[in-house]
């Protein structure tokens, strides 16, 4: 998956690409991912490659933050923003 970058001719591209539930499950409790899972995403951040989010990620955590008051995310600074 490719993405723009800060500088115009710059082109990212992801070797991972989280759904929500992975991102859910990475956020507010990682043990529950798989082995694999939480191998793929600590080499991402070693190797400081792009992390890709699908694109429906962003809505759907929209929506569970509105219709679950309990429900929180923390912390956001796991997250890698990415200019699509």
């Amino acid at each position: 998956m490719e993405c723009g970058a800060g500088e115009r001719n710059e082109v990212l591209t992801a070797q991972l690409l989280l759904d929500t539930h992975v991102i859910v499950r990475w956020l507010t409790a990682e043990k529950k991912l798989s082995r694999e899972q939480e191998r793929a995403i600590q080499r991402a951040f070693r190797q400081r490659e792009p992390i890709a989010i699908s694109s429906v990620t962003l809505p759907e955590l929209l929506r569970a933050l509105e219709s679950n008051p309990g429900f929180e995310i923390a912390p956001l600074t796991k997250l890698i923003p990415v200019i699509v």
